[in-house]
């Protein structure tokens, strides 16, 4: 099975160069997206993010509930696995792999591998999902829309469902419990960052959960690109929220400085091809790039670090959404890497 999934993988990576111009959400000319993530200051201190136990096909809420399956020993997983088709399947590992999801997301990677994938295949999807307790929907009411939106996350039988089966690291949705909603925010800025990157001719690969052998702060998304023609680099990116401290990202900073003393400028990052590893951060904002660059003052050290913006790439394209610290004027210089919106040869 992880065999065939990988395969897929691959021939999905290869026919989606030549979808392009079907991508709903990202513009292959331009490259502006549309960006779930991005929302307002007071939206990211006051999401109004709550279970929503709704399943369609149901009239009442205490009909859908009696109808998700009780698990009463583990080997009721068993039974479920059989029934698992590969399509949701490869939704709840995607759910687990990004831990908090918009219905948006789910769409956009239906339109970045039409051929494998389909909307219609993903609505039956996410009801077995939910059906089968594995998956759980949440709705919020964003202050730039009019209707709700729904967001989906591992639930505690899914992350053990999957721990059964496919060992690996995966979020523990209990931890939902002690982490404020603006947590879902950070996830879904994960998710819009690595769908805009993935949709690149020159995007070639991407991993998730970096320890970089425990020196480092993990980060969500790692992401081997060619911002240059055939220099491919591994961009280790952190998101940022708009009302962050700043000692977290310092400490970032830090255990970063330290790695690339101890490993050098080509460390081996999972099973990426190695090349230049660059420290990226993701910012919904200028101001918050600017800000986050002023007070980490990264102009100071010697290694490669960007930020992404997220109001510039949906202004103005992802080729035009990259700051890097200016060393000799301070403050940030943009940088358009015209490049990455063409075929490699």
């Amino acid at each position: 099975m992880e065999n065939n999934l990988e395969l897929e993988k691959n021939q999905a990576k290869e026919a989606k160069k030549e979808n392009l111009d079907n991508i709903h959400f990202i513009d292959s000319n331009s490259g502006t997206v549309v960006l779930p993530s991005l929302v307002i200051p007071q939206e990211e201190n006051d999401l109004d993010l709550k279970p929503d136990f709704y399943v369609n096909g149901y009239e009442t809420l205490r009909d859908a509930v009696r109808h998700i399956k009780h698990y009463e020993i583990a080997d009721d997983y068993n039974e479920v696995l059989q029934d698992l088709d590969y399509q949701s399947e490869f939704w709840l590992k995607f759910i687990a792999k990004f831990k908090s999801v918009h219905w948006i997301h789910l769409l956009r990677q239906v339109q970045i591998f039409p051929e494998y994938l389909s909307s219609d295949d993903l609505k039956k999807s996410i009801k077995k999902l939910l059906i089968n307790g594995l998956i759980q929907r949440w709705s919020y009411n964003p202050k730039t829309y009019e209707k709700r939106v729904y967001v989906y996350t591992l639930t505690g039988h899914g992350f053990r469902f999957l721990k059964r089966f496919y060992p690996d690291y995966y979020f523990d949705p209990q931890n939902f419990l002690n982490l404020t909603t603006s947590f879902h925010i950070r996830f879904w800025e994960t998710v819009d960052v690595f769908q805009s990157l993935l949709s690149l001719p020159a995007y070639n690969d991407s991993t998730t959960l970096f320890h970089g052998d425990r020196l480092l702060v993990p980060s969500p998304l790692q992401v081997n690109i060619d911002l240059s023609k055939n220099k491919p680099k591994n961009l280790v990116i952190y998101p940022t929220l708009q009302e962050d401290g700043e000692n977290y990202y310092k400490k970032i900073v830090t255990k970063w400085s330290q790695f690339i003393e101890q490993e050098g400028n080509h460390p081996s990052i999972n099973s990426l091809s190695s090349g230049v590893v660059i420290l990226t951060f993701y910012t919904p904002t200028i101001k918050r790039a600017l800000e986050l660059n002023e007070k980490l003052q990264l102009t100071k050290f010697s290694f490669a670090s960007v930020f992404i913006v997220g109001e510039m790439m949906v202004k103005e394209g992802i080729s035009r959404s990259f700051y890097l610290p200016d060393r000799k004027e301070g403050g940030l210089r943009h940088y358009e890497f015209k490049n990455i919106m063409q075929e490699n040869d």
